[in-house]
């Protein structure tokens, strides 16, 4: 197993310390500078925006530029200052910009997003018949509606130029964002704090979910941050973490861009994104069952070759000083 602690001048309290910090400068830059944006933007003064905040939601281009401002400022920015800080010349390969990465690896990959979407489903099912307090539904329903409202103000399906933009502010973006500030950055200090894969993949699971303020879909991306925890924790290559968060972002994407074209209203291709359609909820959740087990398996194999890979390239690293790896691998960089 991929050993996520190293020998460094930062203890681990003192690096949870220096990532909160970081986020925290990061998230208030952030909301500054999307201010000045959207003044800027509009030309309107900043008591015009707090009192009328539909003139930033009603216009779907300022609303895209500021996610990305947003996006970068709160995950971007404290992911590479942190690393930085703590590594130094060594900061890129700390968030697992590395070339120890093999056709295998990828493989498993792909097929591990495959059954890892359908259990996603499965979850989402599961999620939504947990009873909760009437009260607590109202709050959890108006929280899903926010942010659907977003989800449309940001997304532009019309044509395949707004398709493109929407990728790239949905699907890419946040695959690399999230990936650092989650996977590279906070599940690697909790895991020099516990000495514990599970307990550090399981509670970077829960704030990755928690986020995203969506109740109704807390489950499955748990479950899939508890993945792309394992994956990482094996491989320590962010590439292949990246490549999961992407495909699942961009799938979802895709299929709403084919309703639009089909001719379905902009809620419609929301409600109807999934993979699984029309199937009975009881196939979703029989088949869940099954590719939950699958997972298992596979991520076995992921792990194996990923102790193949790392074992390789730390021989070439101590033999020639240079980043290689064996004969099967590929170069990302």
């Amino acid at each position: 197993m991929n050993d996520m602690i190293e020998n460094e001048r930062f203890s681990p309290g003192m690096k949870l310390a220096i990532l909160l910090m970081a986020f925290g400068i990061g998230y208030i830059l952030g909301g500054i500078v999307t201010l000045l944006v959207a003044t800027a933007y509009l030309h309107q003064p900043l008591q015009a925006l707090a009192a009328n905040p539909k003139l930033i939601e009603e216009n779907g281009s300022l609303a895209r530029i500021l996610q990305v401002v947003g996006t970068l400022f709160m995950f971007g920015l404290p992911a590479f200052v942190f690393a930085y800080i703590t590594r130094k010349e060594k900061a890129l390969s700390a968030l697992g910009f590395t070339r120890a990465i093999s056709i295998k690896q990828v493989f498993y990959t792909l097929l591990i997003i495959a059954a890892a979407l359908w259990v996603s489903e499965g979850l989402t099912l599961v999620n939504q018949w947990i009873p909760i307090p009437a009260g607590n539904a109202y709050y959890f329903k108006q929280l899903e509606d926010n942010y659907t409202k977003q989800a449309i103000a940001l997304l532009d399906l019309k044509d395949i130029s707004g398709y493109l933009i929407s990728l790239f502010i949905i699907a890419l973006l946040p695959a690399i964002l999230e990936e650092l500030i989650f996977r590279a950055c906070l599940q690697k200090v909790l895991y020099g704090l516990s000495k514990h894969a599970f307990l550090s993949i399981f509670l970077t699971s829960i704030v990755f979910s928690a986020i995203h303020m969506s109740y109704y879909e807390f489950l499955p991306r748990f479950f899939l941050g508890m993945v792309l925890g394992y994956m990482f924790h094996y491989s320590n290559n962010i590439w292949l973490n990246i490549g999961f968060h992407l495909v699942n972002n961009a799938l979802t994407i895709t299929l709403m861009y084919i309703a639009i074209q089909s001719g379905k209203t902009m809620q419609q291709a929301i409600d109807s994104s999934g993979i699984t359609g029309n199937i009975p909820d009881w196939a979703v959740l029989l088949g869940s069952a099954v590719l939950l087990a699958v997972i298992y398996f596979l991520t076995g194999l992921f792990k194996r070759e990923s102790e193949h890979v790392l074992a390789v390239h730390t021989r070439n690293n101590d033999t020639s000083g240079n980043e290689t790896t064996g004969s099967d691998s590929i170069n990302l960089l």
